[in-house]
């Protein structure tokens, strides 16, 4: 039975931010994730990934204001920056054949 391979950890890390000054804020992102080659036709992508966010994007997302609290019943919520998401994930891929894959793939936030 052939042994699976496992690449390298791969980081990457990207910056989103609002330029025209909308009310969507900045985002950062870190991504860490590998890669396990199980035979020839099957491998399995994992890994964890992170999400910052600011003061302005938690506050246009996240937060109620008096008014919006007053329309719909909510408390009143001040949102602030910070860790907005962390998640795990998995992808596998079957090759068919050296024209088609199936993939699937699924994550837990």
């Amino acid at each position: 039975m052939p042994r699976s391979r496992l690449t390298p950890l791969t980081a990457s890390a990207a910056v989103s931010t609002d330029i025209p000054d909308q009310g969507h804020g900045t985002v950062a992102e870190l991504t860490l994730q590998s890669r396990a080659d199980i035979t020839q036709r099957f491998s399995l992508n994992y890994g964890i990934a992170a999400r910052w966010i600011d003061d302005e994007y938690a506050e246009s997302f996240f937060a109620v204001d008096p008014q919006q609290s007053q329309r719909s019943g909510l408390s009143r919520y001040e949102a602030q920056n910070g860790v907005g998401d962390a998640r795990l994930f998995v992808n596998a891929v079957y090759a068919l054949s050296p024209r088609w894959i199936v993939a699937a793939g699924a994550s837990a936030a």
